[in-house]
Parts: structure tokens; sequence; C-alpha cells
């Protein structure tokens, strides 16, 4: 306190100690985005994967298909990042939605490419910075992509260098989009894990028990991996990294806590992870949709979405702001293989 009374004695002094005190981390409100934009794969696809189908050259139906899916989303109902949106005050597709179904975190689509060259996570955020001279500081931008990386020859390797190999390229892409956000001018970036792929119905019901441990530790391999090289990011003394804050959304937790409690969220016991509609010919949709997880067996249901939302909206207000004098200043003034067994274009 010495020195803080010594310093108050001058002007000088006083402009030095709320400069200090302005320069403390404070919480990033939930209410302060101006935009959203989102990048990933058919967990935040808003309709972009359909609506390239409905191209008369695109060699199959229009998918996927609506009803029973909702508006070209991948569920019954609208995608997380949108439910978001609505949590944040903000109007639909505030910024702008880039995300296609069956995107990996490289440049290319999982299988497509007619009648367009589908984008993968990095090509998504290249096409973003055509549309855009700079990011904005004041936006949300949210990542959510990885699941595709991992076909089936990847998921069945036992040789540990061709694992760690593919686990280290998925991520890597995943650091290069955050990073080319940020040289943009992006300050805010939410970023998605896996959710345990062991646990997915599609792979619950036709991985054999004894590859499911191993599924599991797969992608535990991939969220420890993706955390350091977000933190790395995060702890960078580059200049154009100066100002990222890095949102994390478990959703592996999340997913795991709803397994084992349920009805906390609203859902069922006995069908929590029971898929709601499973898209063959016969197949007919549920009677209870919002007392499932799962709409299909890759992707959550409306309500399922509707979770990841709400703990999205938590973990924004529990982030800690980027430590810039001008923030502080203003504050003062005051399906991997979907479509492969179900439809080949998850």
């Amino acid at each position: 306190m010495t020195l803080v009374k010594t310093l108050l004695t001058n002007f000088t002094g006083t402009v030095f100690v709320v400069l200090f005190f302005c320069l403390l981390p404070i919480r990033a409100s939930a209410a302060a985005f101006s935009n959203v934009y989102t990048f990933g794969d058919s967990l935040v696809d808003n309709g972009n994967f359909y609506n390239e189908t409905l191209d008369p050259s695109f060699p199959d139906d229009p998918f996927p298909a609506s009803p029973p899916y909702y508006q070209g989303r991948f569920s019954n109902g609208p995608v997380w990042s949108e439910a978001l949106e609505s949590k944040l005050g903000l109007p639909a597709s505030s910024g702008k939605n880039y995300a296609f179904g069956g995107a990996t975190t490289g440049k290319k689509h999982v299988e497509y490419s007619p009648p367009s060259e589908f984008p993968g996570l990095l090509t998504q955020v290249g096409n973003f910075r055509k549309d855009n001279k700079n990011a904005d500081p004041n936006a949300l931008y949210i990542i959510s992509a990885g699941a595709n990386n991992y076909d089936e020859a990847t998921l069945a390797a036992t040789d540990p260098k061709k694992v760690n190999k593919q686990i280290d390229k998925t991520v890597d892409n995943v650091s290069k989009a955050v990073t080319k956000l940020s040289k943009e001018g992006a300050q805010t970036v939410m970023v998605t894990n896996l959710p345990n792929l062991a646990n997915i119905p599609g792979n619950a019901s036709s991985v054999p028990n004894s590859e499911l441990d191993s599924l599991r530790k797969f992608t535990l391999a991939h969220n420890s991996a993706l955390a350091e090289s977000l933190q790395s990011l995060e702890d960078s003394s580059k200049p154009k990294l100066a100002n990222l804050n890095v949102i994390t959304l478990d959703l592996y937790s999340l997913f795991a806590d709803v397994r084992a409690n349920p009805s906390q969220y609203g859902f069922t016991n006995t069908n929590v992870t029971k898929p709601c509609f499973i898209p063959t010919a016969s197949s007919s949709v549920c009677s209870n949709p919002d007392e499932r997880l799962f709409w299909d067996p890759l992707h959550p249901t409306a309500a399922g979405h509707q979770q990841i939302a709400e703990r999205a909206y938590n973990n924004i207000d529990q982030a800690p702001e980027p430590l810039t004098v001008s923030g502080s200043l203003a504050a003062l003034g005051l399906g991997v293989w979907f479509k492969r067994k179900y439809a080949r274009k998850s």
C-alpha cells in the first residue's frame, strides 16, 4: 500500500494506478458480442451442405432429407451455435455460418467434391478471409471440427506412430485455423473438443466391444493434444496472438455427464443414448425427441444442442478477456462415417 499511496500523490501516479487496475483480467460478458461466426462440421452446419445438394448436378438426393431433418440441419431443430446466438441476444445468423457437414479440419470434405468443392475447416476460414477485410474483434468465433478426420482405417490402426501422426495433423489444422482468425483480428475463439467417440450410438452399435476402449483412448489423446495446442497459442508471445482468448467447450465431459445424469438435463434414463431416428427407408421418428440426446446415430437432437449451447454460454461468462489497455479502458467507460453406414454424408 505504501507504493500505491506514493503514486497517488501526483497525477502521473494516478494514471499509472488506474491503468494498472484496468489491465487486471475481467470476465467476458455474454452480452458483449456483436456477431457470431461459425466454422466446422455437421454439429454446427445450419444448412450449408443441404443447400449445396439441392444443385441438380449433385449425384444423390438432397441431404439430409428435410423433413424429417430440420431445414437442412443434421438434427430435428437448430444446431447449438444457433441456439447460442439466441442466448446471446443476437439475431439468427448475426455473422455468418461457414460450416459444412462432413468437413475435416483440413481443406477438404470427408467424401464429396461435386458439384463444388465442399470446404474443410481451413478452407472455410480462407473463405471468411475473402469475405472480410478484417475480423471483427468484438465477435465470437466458433470452431467445431475433428471427428471426420478419423475414418475407419485410422480408428482401427494399431501402430502408435500412425495414430499419433493423424492426431497431430488434425489438431494442428485446428490451431492453424485459430491462428489465422487471430491474425485477422479475432479475439475470442471458442473451440470444441470431441465427445467420447466410443459412446456415440453409431459407433457403440457397430464397433466390437474389444475396440471400444481403444476408441475412448483415441478420443482422449485427441482432446489432450488439442488442449495443449490451444494453451500454447494463448501463451504465445507473438504480437498478433497477444489478444487471443480461447474458450474450450468440453463436449467430452458434457456428454459423459448427460449419460450419467440424464434427468438433470431433461432426458429419460432409458432413451438418453438411443437415436430418435435411424435414416433407413423403413425407419420412423420417435415420439419423444426432446427426451433423447441423439437425433440419429451421430448427431444430437435439438434438445441436445440446447444443452451444448447452455454449456457454451456458461463458459463465456467464466472466461477471462484478453489483457488489453483499450478493452479495459472501454470497460471503465461503461459424422465420421455417417454416410458410409447410413447415408455417406454426415
